[in-house]
This record gives C-alpha cells, structure tokens and sequence, in this order.
C-alpha cells in the first residue's frame, strides 16, 4: 500500500513520493517529512498554527530556508514577494519592484496575470 495513515488519518508515509516518515505537532500541523534518499522538510508554526518556516535539507545538498512573515515570503533570507489588493509585488533589482495584478474569473480562478514594470 503506498499511503500508510494516523489514527487521527495523517498521512505517515507515502511510497510513492519517497517519503518515509511524516511526524505531526500538537495542532496536528506536519513538522517534520523524511524521505527515504535521506533528504528532510521541517516546518515552524507560531501558536495559531500560522506557518513561520519551511527548511529543505535535500540528501547531499545545501539547505534552502523559505521565511513567512505575515504576507511577505523570503528564500534564504532575500525577499521573493509580498502581496497586494488585486495580485503581488516582487522585487525587481535594487529599488526596483514588479507589479503582478491577478485577474479572477466568475468561478473565482485566476485568469490572467499582468505585470506593471
């Protein structure tokens, strides 16, 4: 069987995806993955179960820490983006942002993007 689950139906291990052991904290939040190359994922969260980080330590490579704080989302520590009312800001350079507006659908899906340089 590929998915082996919880008592409380968490998914413990999945086959397929080489994954070996997921562990859960208090909130039932994951907090740990282990994969069977040896690889792990761990997550942070703040007491509101609100994620506060995710530390990718791939088998043999370096790790890679993506920071969440509040909206604002940061890849070892530099800025990838921050959103707004109708899309989200990414930096563009130094002093430079990009404007990526959203456009929805009646069904609520995004249908288009479009950037303002």
């Amino acid at each position: 069987m590929p998915l082996v689950y919880d008592t409380s139906g968490n998914i413990t291990q999945d086959k397929n995806k080489g994954i070996t052991a997921v562990s859960y904290n208090h909130l039932n939040l994951p907090y740990q993955v282990t994969f069977a190359n040896g690889g792990t994922i761990k997550y942070t969260y703040d007491a509101a179960g609100m994620r506060l980080s995710k530390k990718v330590q791939p088998s043999g490579g370096a790790l890679v820490t993506t920071d969440y704080l509040y909206s604002f989302q940061y890849l070892n520590g530099v800025l990838q983006f921050f959103p707004h009312a109708e899309g989200y800001v990414k930096p563009n350079g130094t002093n430079s942002y990009l404007y990526v507006y959203q456009y929805k659908d009646h069904l609520d899906s995004r249908d288009k993007a479009l950037r303002k340089l």
